[in-house]
């Protein structure tokens, strides 16, 4: 019942409260009209038999005192004139009857009764002096009435009265209907007068909540409500226009701040001063690999891999109202893998509340950009010097690999310096095959491209004498297996430098098999429509791609970060290659505006992917003579 009372509308509520209120008002009114007459015909009535006996002794008193009952009963018949009493006795002071009224009262089996109340009320006779004055009592529709009857001080008999209250009741039924219809005109006027209050007052209001609640369902502060009157509910009126006007302006520059929040590249977070993420925008989630219900309930030290409770707390202190702070840190996304980020910290007081708005800038590719920088500038710098110094260095070791053969002839066969000797001749031409590759580093740019077919540089190296002698000879327990497109596309490249790449991605191979196993060369046509981000950014378009894997030792992510640095390797320098291989690797690939993809193969062991762009030429005729051997550098040419 409570509830639907509140569910109701204003001009509804206050519109049964008024009808409540002036309805018990007005019965409160009629029913203390309806006792006061109802006691006051009371009252007359009991007057009215307290005279009728007065005089009733005053005829009686000299029969009582004969005992002439005749003339008694003569005179009760008189009682036939007075409607309102149903029974009267006269009786003696030893209560014996007299005379009765009607006259064949004694005849019924009521008189037992009457002389019981007539017991009872002498009894409620409080003092003689009471007794003296009447005694009465109401008993359902009837009213008891004693007297005593006294002659010159001495009790001598008594009047009993019976009076009915036919008077009484039809006083109160007239009451009662006076009282409706005095009820019902009133509740009509007060209903009529509460229509028209509610139209003046209640009925702005009520369309004051109508509009409150349509604003709040359909979010429409452009919504107006027509203001006519000039009294308070004007002004409350006029002052929510204008608080909705207000709203609809904040509302359209927070929609344009959140556009840009949303759709800016950087990750911006809100957190309070314990680090609780309060806000998170697009960018964030989808850098970071969280939904944003997941990040509401995360801790920016749970994304942040550096900072720490104390660091937090510092930069807390470090930073005052509308003030920033600048660091860079790293961040750590769902898959447990960091990036780093530069960040802008501001703290924002807000309602007594301090916030911070974090703005994350992803610097990898500025990282990236910067080691490739610094690899730029150390490759020119060795192979400017490598330039300057090649032509030197090329007599002094064309001295240490040709006069070897030359002592050979002179030293017998079982003399144990030729181990010597061939073991000097082993390293000039190690050294000279760092020259070699210095060189190629310092003339990037300078081969000559055509129209290639990758399929066929792929067959040459791998049926070239040389690599079969060279390169596969010493690992026996290596297989090697081909998965080449048939349709392959042409590419634009140096036929030299492809040759280069692919020696070196399978020495590169082979020596990450110390116990043997096997190695995938794949080409396919791949068609890029969205960039992908592997070890570098791929961008959109159609390569012709070549894939060398192996079963191997996989790559780690330490060395994955440095495995194209110059002479970073984990080789025995001047045993297993120069420490230049990857490194021109990534050069000649570049050179011909190729990407690397590289990653750890779910089977164990790692693949090289090289993309390079395709080309609408011609194919190259397979058919061309073209050996391989000349090609592989100082070795072959020593």
């Amino acid at each position: 019942m409570m509830r639907r009372f509140q569910s109701r509308s204003i001009s509804q509520t206050q519109l049964t409260m008024t009808m409540i209120i002036t309805t018990i008002a007005l019965i409160i009114a009629v029913i203390i009209f309806i006792i006061s007459d109802l006691m006051a015909t009371r009252r007359s009535f009991e007057e009215t038999l307290a005279g009728i006996a007065r005089v009733a002794i005053t005829h009686c008193t000299p029969l009582i005192s004969t005992q002439d009952s005749e003339s008694i009963n003569a005179y009760l018949k008189t009682f036939k004139l007075l409607p309102s009493i149903n029974t009267a006795l006269v009786l003696t002071s030893d209560k014996q009857i007299l005379g009765s009224y009607p006259h064949d009262y004694l005849k019924k089996n009521t008189v037992p009764n009457t002389l019981i109340q007539f017991e009872k009320l002498l009894s409620k006779a409080i003092s003689p002096q009471h007794l003296s004055q009447g005694v009465h009592q109401y008993r359902g529709k009837y009213l008891y009435f004693v007297k005593p009857v006294f002659l010159k001080d001495n009790h001598i008999g008594w009047i009993f009265l019976l009076g009915e209250l036919q008077d009484f009741y039809q006083v109160l039924r007239a009451d009662v209907l006076s009282a409706v219809f005095i009820l019902i005109v009133c509740l009509g006027t007060v209903f009529g007068l509460a229509r028209i209050w509610l139209t003046r007052v209640a009925r702005p209001i009520q369309n004051l909540a109508k509009a409150m609640d349509q604003v709040s369902s359909n979010k429409d502060y452009g919504l107006r409500i027509k203001n006519l009157q000039k009294d308070e509910t004007g002004a409350l009126t006029k002052g929510f226009n204008e608080l909705l006007a207000r709203i609809q302006e904040q509302e359209r520059d927070l929609k344009l701040t959140q556009y840009t929040l949303e759709h800016v590249s950087d990750l911006a977070i809100w957190t309070n001063r314990e680090g609780e993420i309060l806000y998170a925008n697009a960018a964030a989630c989808l850098k970071l690999g969280y939904r944003i219900e997941e990040l509401s309930q995360m801790n920016l030290m749970e994304i942040d891999a550096e900072i720490t409770p104390e660091r937090l707390e510092q930069i807390w202190k470090n930073t005052g109202s509308d003030e920033k702070d600048y660091l860079e840190s790293s961040f750590k996304t769902k898959s447990q893998e960091t990036f780093p980020v530069e960040m802008s910290i501001h703290r924002a007081d807000l309602e007594e509340e301090a916030y911070h708005c974090c703005f994350a800038k992803d610097i990898s590719e500025l990282r990236q950009m910067e080691t490739q920088l610094q690899q730029t500038q150390d490759m020119a710098a060795i192979g400017e010097l490598a330039a300057r110094v090649a032509h030197d260095l090329n007599n002094v070791l064309g001295g240490l690999i040709s006069y070897p053969d030359l002592l050979f002839l002179e030293i017998p066969e079982n003399s144990h310096l030729r181990d010597i000797i061939r073991t000097i001749q082993k390293s000039g031409q190690k050294a000279a095959d760092i020259v070699q590759d210095l060189l190629i580093l310092a003339r990037r740019g300078t081969a000559t491209v055509k129209t290639t077919h990758l399929n066929k540089v792929v067959t040459d190296v791998l049926n070239s004498t040389e690599f079969l002698d060279q390169h596969l000879l010493p690992y026996p327990n290596i297989e090697i297996t081909q998965a080449l497109e048939d349709n392959l596309e042409n590419i634009t490249a140096s036929t030299v430098h492809l040759t280069k790449t692919i020696v070196y991605l399978l020495k590169n191979a082979f020596e990450n098999m110390p116990n043997g196993g096997q190695v995938e060369v794949k080409t396919e046509n791949r068609c890029i429509e969205t960039p992908v981000k592997g070890f570098e950014k791929i961008d959109i378009g159609d390569y012709a791609v070549l894939s060398i894997s192996h079963t191997g030792i996989e790559i780690s992510e330490e060395a994955l970060k440095k495995i194209f640095e110059p002479f970073y390797t984990k080789k025995v320098m001047g045993r297993k290659g120069t420490g230049l291989e990857m490194t021109i690797v990534q050069a000649l690939v570049k050179e011909q505006h190729g990407y690397i993809n590289i990653f750890n193969a779910k089977k164990g062991g790692t693949c090289f992917e090289l993309y390079f762009p395709i080309t609408q030429s011609g194919r190259t005729a397979l058919a061309e003579p073209f050996s391989a051997d000349d090609y592989l550098g100082t070795k072959h040419r020593a």
